[in-house]
Formats: C-alpha cells, sequence, structure tokens
C-alpha cells in the first residue's frame, strides 16, 4: 500500500533537515537527530522484512525499547523529570525488559501479548504529556520556539493516534484477519507517524532551549 511507503519514507524530511542545519544544532538537538538515524534504520529493517513478509514485530518491539530509554536520557539531561515520573520511567523499563522473558515462558490468554504496547503507548502519553506542562510552568521562553515543546507535541500526538488501534485487537479477537481493519490501522499509522516526522523536523529548526 503506497501510504506505508509514504509513512516509512517521511523518516527521511527529519533526517534530511537535520542533515542539512547540522552545523547549527545545539548540542542536545545533535542529540536528537542522532536519534532520528536510529529511527530511520529500524524503519528500513522493518520496511524490508515487510517487503519479505517476515513478521517484524520483533524489530518494532526493539525501537520501542530504543525509544523509551532514549528519551528517559534525554529528558533527564532537560532535567524536565519530576521523582514521581522518574519512579514511574523505572517501573516501565524494569517492565518492558521482564515481560517479553515472563510471556515467553507463561501459559496466557492472547490478550495479554499485547499489553506491551498499551502499556508503553500509556507511558509515552503520559510522558509527553508532562513535558509539555513543565515548559508551559516557565514563563519566560516561548514554547513555540521550544525544540523540547515540538518533540514532545509530536510523540503526544503519535501515540495518542495510534493507541487505539493498537488496544482494539486485544478486545475484539481475530481483527487481523478482518481486510477493512488492517487497512484503518495502517492508515491511521502512517498519519500519525507522517505528522510526527513533520513535527520532529520542524524541532530541529527551532533554537530556544529550556533553561
Amino acid at each position: 500500500m503506497w501510504i506505508g511507503i509514504l509513512s516509512c519514507a517521511s523518516i527521511l524530511i527529519p533526517f534530511l533537515v537535520g542533515l542539512k542545519l547540522y552545523r547549527k544544532l545545539n548540542h542536545f538537538q545533535k542529540y536528537f537527530f542522532i536519534f532520528i538515524i536510529g529511527s530511520l534504520i529500524f524503519e528500513l529493517i522493518s520496511f524490508l522484512m515487510g517487503q519479505k513478509n517476515i513478521n517484524n514485530h520483533f524489530i518494532i518491539k526493539c525501537y520501542l525499547i530504543f525509544d523509551l530509554f532514549f528519551f528517559i536520557w534525554y529528558y533527564k539531561k532537560h532535567k524536565l523529570f519530576s521523582v514521581w515520573l522518574s519512579v514511574l520511567s523505572y517501573f516501565i523499563v524494569l517492565y518492558v525488559l521482564t515481560s517479553e522473558i515472563y510471556l515467553s515462558i507463561a501459559n496466557l490468554t492472547p490478550i495479554f501479548y499485547g499489553l506491551f504496547y498499551i502499556v508503553i503507548f500509556l507511558y509515552f502519553v503520559v510522558q509527553s504529556g508532562y513535558i509539555i506542562v513543565r515548559i508551559f510552568d516557565n514563563l519566560n521562553l516561548n514554547p513555540m520556539n521550544n525544540y523540547i515543546f515540538w518533540i514532545a507535541f509530536a510523540r503526544l500526538l503519535y501515540y495518542l493516534i495510534i493507541l487505539f488501534i493498537y488496544l482494539y485487537p486485544n478486545i475484539q479477537k481475530d481483527v487481523f484477519e478482518n481486510k477493512l481493519f488492517i487497512a484503518v490501522f495502517v492508515i491511521i499509522n502512517a498519519t500519525g507517524n507522517i505528522l510526527c516526522n513533520l513535527i520532529y523536523s520542524y524541532s530541529l529548526i527551532c533554537k530556544k532551549t529550556v533553561n
């Protein structure tokens, strides 16, 4: 489906913007650009596996764990974490590192296998929402000129968009046997991904940072 290809290719937008502006980026933006490069690699591997009809769920989970660790570190570098968010983050890290091992040896019903996505997506929503609130607490800084605001907003928007399409298969059995749902799944995920990458691109243009 062409929209799936467009979704995968959209990661090239922030990559090319970051490449062009690399010398003008501050060091935190350069760290974020490294994340974009990592995302590009994961996207390419996932796309190639999809083209060969190989199940790419493992790569998607690896990407989400990469995403999780990077943004915990990234936001902590900006001193935007509170005690409760730090505790929650450590709990989520512990969960993602143990859940797959547990699920591989435990005889659980299929509904539990989608909890990985639901838990980590909900965490990303909470994390992004909290970061945005913290940025608005700084009255001396215009959020619209703050690249951290745009990164957090892109992530909040993306994970809110895709949350339901990952939640619904855990409620309704055999939903992926429905071709209409598969089409809707691809369209919604692609829309969220494209919007996220466009906003990521804009964040690389912003020069203001958190005080």
